[in-house]
C-alpha cells in the first residue's frame, strides 16, 4: 500500500525510445507522487515529487502518478499523472 516498483524496459516519447532501468519507491507518504521522465538529469529511470508543478514542464514527461492509501489497499497507479477523485 506504500510501495511500488517496475520492471526495465523501452519508454517512447514521440520518435524517441529511452531504455529505463527496473527500480522501485518505497515508504510512500499519505499523499500522491508523481513519476516523471528527465533525460538531461537521469536518463535511465525516473525522477518523484509531490508537485505536480515540478512534475510537468518543457524538459519533463509526467509519466504516472500513484496514490497510497491505507493497509491492506493497495495504492493506486495512473498513467500519464491523472488522478480521478
Amino acid at each position: 500500500w506504500s510501495s511500488l516498483s517496475w520492471n526495465s524496459g523501452t519508454l517512447r516519447v514521440g520518435d524517441a525510445y529511452y531504455a529505463i532501468s527496473s527500480g522501485n519507491a518505497t515508504g510512500l507518504s499519505a499523499s500522491s507522487t508523481y513519476y516523471f521522465y528527465f533525460d538531461r538529469t537521469s536518463p535511465t529511470t525516473f525522477g518523484n515529487t509531490t508537485s505536480i508543478g515540478n512534475a510537468e514542464g518543457e524538459d519533463r514527461i509526467l509519466v504516472f502518478a500513484v496514490t497510497t492509501t491505507t493497509s491492506p489497499t493497495l495504492c493506486e497507479i495512473f498513467p500519464m499523472g491523472v488522478i480521478h477523485d
